[in-house]
């Protein structure tokens, strides 16, 4: 067994409350011919399962879970790039990383955050603070309509997992 910092890919899942080991071993079956060694954990929030690699980027198992038909999963989140945060400058360090390669092709941006847990005060504290800090540093103007990047952070206590959604992602997703 490893622990998150061995993990090369992290999704998670959401199913109905007291269906996580079903939807746990659900999503693990539909890996489990990639790595084998992939791990799910059990969070201590209803309905929210961790599924883990060490072989296998989050969006590999994104792939291969999208393809899977499974009967308890409801939803698939890759984190893109993924972190033990100390506080919120960790945060923003690790949206920098993946916003930067997406600022020459985009205007505007919107953050959406989900939290569980007390690590951090609150979703909304952590999508001000994104989007105050993108906004100053790359110049990019902060759009809740029809953004043209997406920057999705989920928060599990203080696992901060965050993707970014370029325009293309988001027009076939609607």
């Amino acid at each position: 067994m490893y622990g998150i910092e061995d993990a090369r890919g992290i999704v998670l899942v959401t199913c109905e409350h007291k269906k996580e080991f079903k939807a746990k071993l659900e999503a693990l079956d539909c890996i489990f011919h990639l790595d084998p060694d992939a791990v799910g954990i059990i969070t201590r929030y209803p309905g929210l399962v961790l599924i883990m690699s060490a072989k296998l980027s989050s969006r590999d198992m994104f792939l291969a879970l999208k393809d899977c038909e499974m009967a308890y999963v409801k939803r698939v989140i890759p984190l893109e790039s993924f972190l033990i945060a100390r506080d919120l400058q960790d945060i923003c360090r690790l949206v920098d990383e993946l916003v930067k390669p997406h600022v020459s092709s985009v205007k505007s941006f919107k953050v959406v955050c989900s939290k569980r847990g007390s690590f951090f005060k609150s979703a909304h504290e952590i999508e001000v603070l994104l989007g105050s800090y993108i906004s100053r540093s790359f110049g990019l103007c902060i759009d809740l309509k029809s953004p043209e990047l997406l920057v999705d952070v989920e928060v599990v206590d203080n696992l901060v997992g965050v993707t970014v959604f370029p325009q293309e992602v988001l027009r076939k997703s609607s």
